[in-house]
């Protein structure tokens, strides 16, 4: 699980339960996920829909299995005994309008172990408490760490490829001159060392080489992310992108900070529980809440971007 929640739903009348997913959905977020659901409506025979999504269950982190499918010849008792014998551990939430006692003695006539009954009436309110138990237990603080260095990292390549994607749209060698100035005035103060290097590709005979300048190992997360809204700063007058920059603005403090902090702190005990502890700054329960809200706000805000780019609203940049 990442910041991601993802539900492999077998339903014959998604309307009926599109109030249900959206209530998960809410709820969820307000634990800092994000709900991505996949629809499976049952094809025309049991083989044919289990062989539609045997080789993806495995990527799901719950799995809805209506009982009336809409079929004669199957139902969803038939398809949990078909996922368990595929040898999936994932939970599988089993409902209808029966009452649990009947559902669980459908599983029991199948051979099926290890599935949760609920009826329809309550399948917002005990699927969620299922959900936030299991997340509970995985979501240990080592986990969330791990959770933050791999988005972060999704996050550095979000601001290559959007700083490589402004650049190229630049046909002012100036302006480009003073990007790669701007790049190398954040490289010198975070490090001499690499300064030659980074020399080097700006003044190299063959031809100016952006990406390979972003791509340089000195040049880290937080100068790509001041890279990246530097560009953007000289198109917010032309263009209506004041929000983005304004979310994009609160990147070091809402992510480079926290990932830092993360990166190297140990984890300790703090009344009771464990946390990790940077100085008087706690990250226990709660914080890692608000970090994972963070992050989904800062994908968002990328997407969004990249959205810009790709549909042709920032076409081209200011040129002098």
């Amino acid at each position: 699980m990442r910041l991601d929640y993802q539900i492999l739903w077998f339903e014959d009348q998604q309307n009926n339960v599109e109030e249900v997913a959206k209530g998960l959905s809410t709820r969820l977020s307000r634990l800092g996920f994000n709900l991505k659901v996949q629809w499976i409506k049952p094809g025309s025979d049991l083989n044919n829909t289990f062989g539609n999504i045997k080789n993806i269950v495995n990527n799901f982190d719950l799995i809805l299995l209506d009982y009336d499918l809409g079929k004669d010849s199957f139902n969803g008792a038939d398809i949990a005994k078909k996922l368990r014998r595929s040898n999936l551990l994932t939970d599988i939430i089993f409902y209808s309008s029966a009452s649990p006692s009947n559902l669980r003695r459908f599983m029991f006539d199948h051979h099926v172990d290890g599935v949760f009954c609920i009826n329809r009436n309550n399948l917002q309110g005990e699927s969620f408490e299922i959900i936030q138990n299991r997340i509970r237990k995985i979501l240990d603080i080592n986990h969330m760490r791990g959770i933050v260095m791999e988005v972060v990292s999704e996050f550095d390549e979000s601001i290559s490829d959007l700083t490589k994607n402004l650049e190229s749209k630049i046909d002012c060698s100036e302006k480009r001159k003073e990007i790669s100035s701007f790049i190398q005035e954040k490289i010198t103060t975070l490090g001499s060392k690499n300064v030659s290097q980074i020399s080097n590709i700006i003044n190299n005979e063959s031809g100016y080489m952006f990406e390979e300048l972003i791509n340089h190992r000195a040049c880290s997360s937080f100068i790509k992310y001041e890279v990246l809204k530097r560009m953007l700063e000289d198109l917010e007058d032309k263009y209506n992108i004041t929000n983005i920059l304004e979310v994009l603005k609160k990147y070091n403090e809402d992510v480079i900070a926290p990932r830092n902090e993360l990166a190297h702190v140990k984890p300790t005990e703090e009344k009771g529980k464990t946390v990790f502890k940077v100085g008087d700054k706690l990250y226990g329960e709660n914080e890692f809440k608000l970090l994972r809200q963070n992050l989904l706000n800062h994908r968002d805000n990328f997407n969004d971007l990249k959205n810009l780019l790709i549909n042709g609203n920032l076409e081209e940049v200011q040129r002098e």
